[in-house]
């Protein structure tokens, strides 16, 4: 619902010019309501459920909290009847998110609901994951919790894969082959590099492997026994005794690890070395950065709460 400021604003974005275009006329200008990205995002948003209001009221549809993109600030977002080749178009940084969901390359002319169907993916559910990932200001906690753990999970660990299988070998990969090219004098800071990545990878994998043997099953077991909607003894022992909450208190941010990383490569790099490759390393670095962020962001926003949410539940059925 927009508020009376935000109504006031859009009003008085809206130029007015009179005698145009013959005397008599007032014409209203929206061209200088355009030009504010805020302002056009509020004045589509506030169209776009006005109509989407009216048609739920006369034919039930769409049903609730089911997931419909809308404009932002950032542009479109991503809807079911874009062309898959057009989402990557869009934002390129997509294509890794693409291959956890089983998407490949040769998409044809293809839209995104056709390829999840195709696949057998739940369109709802990869939308609101890839817009995540696409605009940063974009975080539908609701809808995400809407799903079951079973999608969502199922996300996280392919998004662990990805980074032990695919980003880190690629990472390291390309530190060989920097400590191999040219004349290196100094070989210190190079070592340095080596024995700080090695650490980070170990502890990285350590953080994930505690949160598919740990985590992981914990939260489908609370899921499972709130489903059942009786609270099973056992269960409820274990909620005491290790709950999500004391994950979240020990949900180490391994990324930060990476921005130490980054700052030794910046600052003491033997300028001897293959700069295209050491700007290349710096990318994928950043990169790795901005994917981990990403994935702490859903687990923290979204499975987190959504556990904690039904932790509470069985706590308070086994009180009664």
């Amino acid at each position: 619902m927009i508020t009376d400021t935000q109504k006031s604003r859009l009003i008085s974005s809206i130029r007015a010019i009179p005698d145009f275009p013959r005397k008599g006329i007032l014409f209203r200008d929206v061209t200088t309501m355009l030009k504010q990205p805020e302002l056009l995002a509020l004045a589509v948003d506030e169209t776009a459920g006005h109509y989407r209001d009216a048609g739920k009221a006369a034919t039930g549809w769409p049903p609730s909290g089911k997931y419909s993109p809308s404009f932002t600030c950032n542009g479109m977002q991503i809807g079911p009847h874009m062309k898959m080749a057009e989402v990557i178009h869009l934002n390129y940084h997509l294509l890794p998110i693409l291959s956890r969901f089983g998407l490949h390359l040769g998409f044809g002319e293809k839209t995104v609901e056709q390829l999840c169907q195709q696949q057998h993916l739940d369109v709802n559910f990869f939308l609101v994951i890839v817009n995540a990932y696409h605009d940063k200001n974009f975080f539908p906690q609701r809808h995400l919790k809407g799903f079951p753990l079973k999608l969502l999970i199922s996300y996280l660990r392919k998004s662990h894969e990805y980074f032990l299988s695919v980003k880190i070998p690629h990472i390291r990969q390309l530190l060989i082959q920097l400590s191999s090219g040219g004349e290196i004098t100094d070989t210190e800071p190079l070592r340095l590099i080596h024995g700080f990545f090695d650490a980070y990878c170990s502890e990285l994998s350590d953080h994930i492997r505690r949160e598919e043997e740990k985590v992981y099953p914990y939260a489908f077991l609370v899921e499972e026994t709130f489903l059942a909607g009786t609270p099973d003894p056992q269960i409820i022992l274990q909620i005491e005794e290790y709950s999500m909450e004391d994950y979240e208190s020990e949900h180490d941010n391994v990324e930060d690890k990476l921005n130490d990383l980054q700052n030794i490569i910046l600052k003491y790099l033997p300028p001897t070395l293959d700069m295209n490759l050491c700007h290349t390393l710096l990318t994928e670095l950043f990169r790795l950065e901005t994917d981990l962020n990403d994935h702490a962001r859903i687990e923290d926003k979204v499975l987190v709460p959504k556990v904690k949410m039904m932790e509470k539940a069985l706590l308070e059925k086994k009180g009664r």
